[in-house]
């Protein structure tokens, strides 16, 4: 949807319009359907971030994400996860985009490649340590996202707290029994 892409895209940009029919969302629903960078951009000034619901605010960031425009993106998921702390969409889209998640990497398909973020504790960023306390965050807020759990569990390891990703990859593990890949994350966690 963030991408305002294909026939899916505009099934749901019609049935938002007959369902809500607000002037400033549509002309977003259009700056996305349209690439409108100047007006996507328009929309992540902290005046026009204070009109929006936390879905429409959380839809502008991934838009923004997927425009390759990272610094507003961030300005949007900051404010909005601000406003809206319990919200776990907005937390956890805080963290993917504080880790510079790229919207054209093989994750978007819903296979998240994780591998790469195995680094030595000398390589993390200060943004790294920002990313782990939102994906903190954002397992609390949905303790059933094996994915989040993922993601946490590999900063963790990367930040040098071995005992605590192994934690998180066993909980994934439970969760999700017969996925080989689950058991493979442990294992390389229990060797680190």
């Amino acid at each position: 949807r963030a991408a305002g892409q294909g026939e899916d895209a505009e099934s749901l940009t019609r049935i938002a319009r007959l369902v809500d029919d607000d002037d400033d969302r549509n002309r977003l629903r259009d700056a996305i359907h349209t690439a409108d960078r100047a007006t996507l951009s328009a929309y992540a000034q902290p005046e026009a971030l204070q009109r929006l619901p936390a879905p429409t605010l959380a839809l502008l960031a991934r838009a923004l994400v997927f425009r390759q425009a990272r610094e507003e993106a961030l300005t949007v998921y900051r404010f909005a996860q601000s406003k809206y702390r319990d919200d776990f969409i907005l937390t956890i889209g805080l963290a993917r985009t504080l880790l510079e998640f790229s919207p054209t990497d093989e994750s978007m398909n819903g296979d998240w490649i994780f591998d790469s973020r195995w680094a030595p504790p000398e390589d993390v960023s200060p943004s790294d340590v920002v990313a782990a306390r939102f994906f903190s965050a954002a397992v609390s807020l949905g303790p059933v996202c094996v994915p989040a759990r993922h993601e946490l569990g590999f900063l963790f390891g990367a930040l040098g707290e071995g005992e605590r990703a192994v934690e998180l990859f066993r909980e994934s593990v439970e969760r999700e029994r017969g996925v080989a890949r689950r058991w493979g994350l442990l294992g390389v966690a229990h060797h680190r």
